[in-house]
């Protein structure tokens, strides 16, 4: 359930579960009087409209571990009314007292578990990332440093002795934090991102026929963060390398582009080029999303027209 996948047409939980103004954004751990905003258990439900592959429907419970530090995600059936059973574990966040994620562990159908080690330098930043691609035949640990080029912060990334084409990479951030560009450095490639001011319009590789474009036509009130990706990824939850391990996406690229089912500005269309789609044509998907008299979350609604539909539920 928590492998990535590319969009949300695998049976992939790929969901916008919380929308928090900037004041309760919170860290992890989570603070006690946010919990409510917090999804408890989420359903997802897919449909395939001309019979071409099975319905889809599976749950997920979260509970959020103030005392340890941990938020764990568990496998759970459909039902809307039922109590979460919490007996079947599928993930583990682990956060260090700063609230910044330093382990991550994913339970497979057969029991054994995959670990990946996020060490910390003392300010936080990231030093390397153990098993960052979770393949055990690779070596993907991923080393990190921090630079300041042209008022940019790079972040560059570096795989040793890995097979990987994209083992040295830089990741550019403006100062709000936006993925402005990233360079593969030995294909010599490059991903570009346009904005409007923080919404992200586009994207495009120039290597390959990977592309992206969104659109916004809900009328919501945008919101000043993230506020899920942040509790689960922690206080850097806008570093692409991080994303690996979230797993509400709409779609999700290794080290080229996330778009958050999540995102605060709640985009409504996205266009996925055929490259990236591995679709003739590429394809568009719709998506609407609707709020309980909380203004939280309660149900996200993606459609791919004539194809199929997904749904998610939010129980809080």
């Amino acid at each position: 359930m928590f492998k990535k996948k590319r969009l949300f047409t695998a049976a992939v939980l790929a969901l916008s579960v919380v929308a928090c103004n900037k004041t309760d954004s919170p860290k992890p751990p989570v603070e006690e009087q946010l919990l409510n905003r917090l999804p408890r258990k989420v359903i997802y439900q897919e449909q395939y409209i001309n019979g071409e592959e099975e319905n889809y429907a599976t749950g997920a419970s979260f509970q959020y571990d103030t005392v340890h530090h941990v938020i764990r995600c568990f496998a759970e059936d459909t039902s809307s009314t039922g109590t979460n059973t919490y007996r079947t574990l599928l993930a583990e966040y682990t956060y260090n007292k700063d609230g910044y994620l330093v382990r991550y562990d994913e339970i497979a159908e057969d029991g054994t578990t995959e670990t990946s080690i996020l060490s910390r330098q003392s300010d936080n930043r990231l030093k390397y990332i153990t098993n960052l691609d979770r393949y055990p035949t690779q070596n993907d640990t991923a080393y990190f440093q921090y630079e300041n080029v042209n008022g940019q912060t790079r972040l560059n990334l570096t795989r040793p002795g890995s097979a990987w084409q994209s083992a040295d990479v830089s990741f550019y951030y403006n100062n709000d934090s936006i993925l402005v560009k990233t360079e593969y450095n030995q294909e010599q490639h490059t991903t570009n991102y346009t904005y409007n001011g923080k919404k992200m319009m586009s994207m495009q590789h120039n290597g390959f026929d990977a592309a992206i474009n969104l659109g916004y036509t809900s009328g919501l009130p945008d919101r000043a963060a993230d506020s899920l990706m942040r509790v689960f990824l922690g206080p850097d939850y806008y570093l692409q390398p991080l994303r690996v391990f979230y797993p509400f996406t709409l779609i999700y690229e290794d080290d080229m582009v996330t778009v958050s089912a999540t995102d605060p500005y709640h985009p409504t269309s996205l266009q996925v080029s055929p490259g990236l789609s591995e679709t003739p044509g590429g394809i568009t998907y719709n998506i609407k999303y609707s709020y309980d008299g909380l203004n939280r979350l309660t149900k996200v609604e993606m459609e791919y027209p004539g194809k199929h539909t997904g749904s998610y539920r939010f129980l809080y």
